[in-house]
């Protein structure tokens, strides 16, 4: 797989700019995911603490590995599916939102897309095939030179890295989850990783398999805690190394 741009096509000025102190040689990383890639805290007390702070996130973990050469991006919401609307809590659906959220951060030399979990619950009655559905329309919109405005017909569009999500805990059915998921939806989750890799050779993008290396907060059984932010992050940023070599 090819190296991430080191300028993001910018022109001979601003790389003179560029050697004289600003940074064009950083790196844009879009991190497209769920509650997971929110930040969501499962021990939260109050509204100070819903939200894990920034560099215990996986995304800051992340951005703190790879350092200054790059610039991580969180887009994370939580209930997000790849392509399924909550009729009760609108703008969830990944495939609806994904357009303007790349073009409001172009250029881009990766695009991360870590959904799936909610796509599992009972209300969708989705099967594992079809959520790949969805991961694959996300991916054409990612890979599509007409999604970017700058681009066309030599302009190198981002990578993408699809990555399966953390698998169900075992007490995800004692906690305030019960009756959103069930048993079927941790085999659907288990299973997307087979799906996932599947889809993602099928278009030449990078694959990795979070629940191989991160699990869920005893607390409910979905959401990962710091430890599992923390590890997600490490090996996410030395699956990034390792697609740049």
């Amino acid at each position: 797989m090819k190296r991430l741009g080191k300028y993001n096509g910018i022109s001979d000025k601003n790389r003179k700019l560029g050697e004289k102190g600003w940074n064009y040689k950083m790196k844009n990383i879009l991190c497209y995911g769920d509650s997971n890639t929110f930040g969501y805290n499962p021990d939260f007390t109050g509204y100070e603490d819903v939200r894990f702070p920034w560099d215990v996130r996986w995304t800051g973990v992340l951005q703190k590995e790879l350092g200054g050469d790059y610039r991580v991006i969180e887009e994370g919401l939580g209930g997000r599916t790849t392509a399924w609307e909550d009729q009760t809590v609108p703008g969830r659906s990944g495939l609806k939102m994904l357009l303007p959220i790349l073009q409001s951060h172009e250029p881009l030399d990766l695009v991360i897309l870590m959904l799936g979990t909610n796509d599992a619950k009972r209300i969708y009655n989705q099967s594992v095939m079809e959520i790949g559905r969805g991961l694959d329309a996300l991916i054409k919109i990612c890979k599509s030179p007409y999604t970017y405005d700058w681009a066309d017909a030599q302009t190198k569009l981002p990578q993408v890295m699809v990555v399966s999500p953390p698998h169900l805990g075992r007490t995800f059915d004692q906690s305030w989850l019960r009756g959103v998921f069930d048993n079927e939806s941790k085999g659907k989750i288990a299973a997307l990783a087979e799906e996932y890799k599947k889809i993602a050779d099928q278009y030449g993008c990078a694959f990795f398999d979070a629940g191989a290396v991160a699990e869920p907060s005893d607390t409910d059984g979905v959401h990962l805690d710091c430890s599992g932010h923390r590890a997600l992050g490490q090996a996410m940023a030395e699956k990034i190394r390792s697609i740049e070599e």
